[in-house]
């Protein structure tokens, strides 16, 4: 059976089922650009990553004022993208040396919690 156009019923319909796809595709992508996009906007500096035992630490200066649900949600995409590695969040670096030695060398009395 062929519609006004020409074309059959059948060729119809999967050329609109190929545009809802192709629609829906385009709008998950706009989604996940806005996501990464206010990721991007949290700026972080990696205080360096080190190895405690079996773990592997990565340490991260963030802003002070991030807001717990931005904090939640990088924390989750980190974790997802590195499972084996712990993440710890920073907003002051000035005692980091100290606090890595202390965790790196605990319990040794020699190095102190800052």
């Amino acid at each position: 059976m062929f519609d006004a156009c020409g074309f059959s019923k059948d060729v119809s319909k999967m050329k609109v089922n190929i545009i809802l796809i192709i629609s829906l595709v385009f709008f998950t992508s706009i989604a996940f650009a806005k996501e990464t996009q206010e990721m991007q906007d949290i700026p972080v500096k990696n205080l360096g990553t080190y190895k405690k035992g079996s773990q592997t630490w990565t340490n991260l200066l963030i802003p002070k004022k991030i807001g717990k649900d931005k904090l939640i949600k990088m924390a989750k995409e980190l974790h997802n993208a590195e499972p084996n590695t712990c993440f710890r969040f920073f907003d002051d670096d000035k005692q980091f040396q100290q606090f890595k030695d202390w965790d790196i060398n605990y319990p040794n009395p020699a190095y102190p919690y800052p």
